[in-house]
């Protein structure tokens, strides 16, 4: 272990770093987060990293696009949010609170502005393909 890193970790910051993980012959990257505080590693799914490079050449335009790549599970559990409860606010992103969509940056390892423009798209686009059953009914006066 490097001395800055273990510096980082006694000084109780994050510390973002890039490991090869051999499982099972096949090399990953992943990301690691080391928290001083609760003293646990956590593994990044590595396709967090595919779809962050996909976000930054412009390959994903829109914030349901990523989960063709990553199952909205792995990304529910780690922000520790219901499965269920991230389904519905993946069909209306309008209802994301801003300090998940700056972790769902994070996770991505894209800046914060990028998520914002991709929940904006998805919200324009939702906007103009609304189900019919979703539009309000006006009401006839006689």
């Amino acid at each position: 272990m490097q001395v800055q890193p273990f510096l980082e970790l006694l000084l109780g910051c994050n510390y973002e770093r890039t490991v090869l993980d051999h499982a099972h012959g096949s090399v990953f990257l992943y990301r690691v987060l080391f928290t001083f505080s609760n003293n646990s590693i956590i593994k990044i799914d590595h396709r967090y990293a595919t779809v962050g490079y996909l976000i930054k050449n412009g390959r994903i335009t829109c914030f349901r696009q990523m989960f063709n790549i990553l199952p909205k599970s792995v990304m529910a559990a780690d922000l520790h949010m219901n499965n269920l409860r991230f389904g519905k606010l993946m069909h209306k992103v309008s209802l994301f609170r801003v300090k998940d969509l700056f972790r769902i940056a994070q996770l991505l390892d894209i800046h914060e502005l990028e998520i914002l423009n991709l929940i904006y798209q998805q919200y324009k686009e939702d906007k103009i393909n609304k189900p019919i059953w979703q539009t309000p009914k006006k009401s006839i006066k006689s």
